[in-house]
């Protein structure tokens, strides 16, 4: 009886939950995609430059 009742009230749960509107998840979807993409250029870029620095400094002593 009591997973009956529990079943019946997830139920009624469910249905009070405000969903997110198609729009609203198609733009967090985007700014997360974009956010991520910029961030890892971001990480990418100084890689690169710290290696060049560093492959410059170690090349340079030999």
């Amino acid at each position: 009886m009591k997973i009956i009742k529990f079943i019946q009230s997830l139920k009624l749960e469910i249905h009070n939950i405000c969903w997110p509107k198609f729009y609203d998840t198609m733009q967090i979807t985007f700014t997360i995609l974009f956010s991520s993409i910029l961030l890892s250029l971001i990480l990418w870029t100084i890689d690169k430059t710290l290696f060049f620095i560093i492959s410059s400094i170690i090349h340079a002593r030999f």
